[in-house]
């Protein structure tokens, strides 16, 4: 099959890229669309080592599948795909399976090709009247969903997003419909351009007001996004670090978990289920070593840097 693959230095066009074969319980899925993400260029300067058909966002029809009702239907498609029996797995977290697979980040092979295979539980039907163009951004839609998934916005929040980008425009169409009190902070003026035609309130100087939101998203990708973040939000409120976006190969500057660990100078919360990419933090947001003794990951401290110790604690979601 036709194929760009990613060999750790170039990426190439292969014209006879061997056909997947799918195990057992997988699905055959012929690609009709898919999109370029920021992960895959990442992918490009090293991020996730990773070595084969890159591409995750995709739009295709089934071919061949366990349940041959599934053959024929247009399809979107979960990228992780999880082992199913480990105990991450079997208390509701699939998507944190240490042996899970994801599809062109890691494992697997992914959608800048002719055919790619996926769990037959990962597959969602199209809806007729959504178009190819449309549905190719089910998987960064989601990305902007699980947000609400895990943090409740009443009417009366006030909820700053940092980015326009394309998951910063799709995390504020999402919002909005919560009726929060939205403030989309851009970087350049088409971005904001967007989202002021949709009626989103839309900041492009970067003077945050210090302590103005209940939540914070962060979705620039940069470095300086998290202590932006860390100004905007109130005390003992949530700060969400898109970590997906900012998180740089070799844990470098753009790590959110090294700049989480010195920038909350307290835990506002006893130990709890860890979350995050590397399942690294505490369900309060605060590494398993703060106030404990303990090292956090890669060695960080509960010492704050360049905050001031006396505004209380935060809370930190990672996507």
């Amino acid at each position: 099959m036709q194929a760009l693959v990613f060999d750790g230095a170039r990426v190439r066009y292969d014209p006879a890229y061997p056909d997947p074969c799918p195990p057992p319980g997988e699905a055959l899925v012929r690609v009709t669309a898919a999109g370029i993400c920021s992960t895959d260029l990442e992918i490009l300067r090293g991020y996730m080592s990773f070595r084969g058909v890159l591409g995750h966002e995709f739009v295709g029809v089934v071919e061949a599948a366990p349940d041959p009702a599934w053959v024929g239907r247009r399809v979107v498609g979960e990228i992780n795909a999880a082992c199913g029996t480990c105990p991450t797995c079997r208390a509701g977290r699939p998507t944190h399976c240490p042996q899970r697979t994801t599809l062109g980040i890691s494992g697997r092979d992914g959608a800048f090709a002719r055919y790619l295979t996926l769990p037959l539980t990962n597959l969602h039907v199209a809806p007729e009247e959504v178009t190819d163009a449309a549905a190719i951004f089910t998987e960064p839609l989601a990305a902007a969903l699980e947000v609400l998934q895990q943090v409740h916005l009443p009417p009366t929040a006030r909820v700053a997003v940092l980015g326009a980008g394309r998951l910063g425009q799709l995390l504020a169409r999402v919002l909005r419909l919560t009726g929060c009190e939205l403030v989309v902070w851009a970087r350049y003026p088409a971005q904001a351009a967007r989202l002021r035609r949709l009626g989103v309130d839309v900041r492009e100087s970067p003077d945050y007001p210090a302590a103005w939101a209940d939540v914070v998203i962060e979705a620039t990708g940069r470095p300086e996004g998290f202590m932006a973040a860390r100004r905007l939000v109130c005390p003992r409120h949530l700060s969400w670090v898109d970590a997906g976006r900012s998180q740089r190969p070799g844990g470098g500057r753009g790590d959110p978990g090294r700049l989480a660990l010195r920038s909350v100078p307290s835990c506002p919360a006893p130990a709890g289920e860890r979350v995050g990419a590397g399942g690294g933090f505490d369900r309060c947001g605060v590494s398993s070593g703060c106030r404990r003794g303990r090292a956090g990951p890669r060695g960080a401290t509960r010492d704050a840097q360049g905050v001031d110790p006396h505004a209380g604690p935060v809370r930190l979601g990672i996507a």
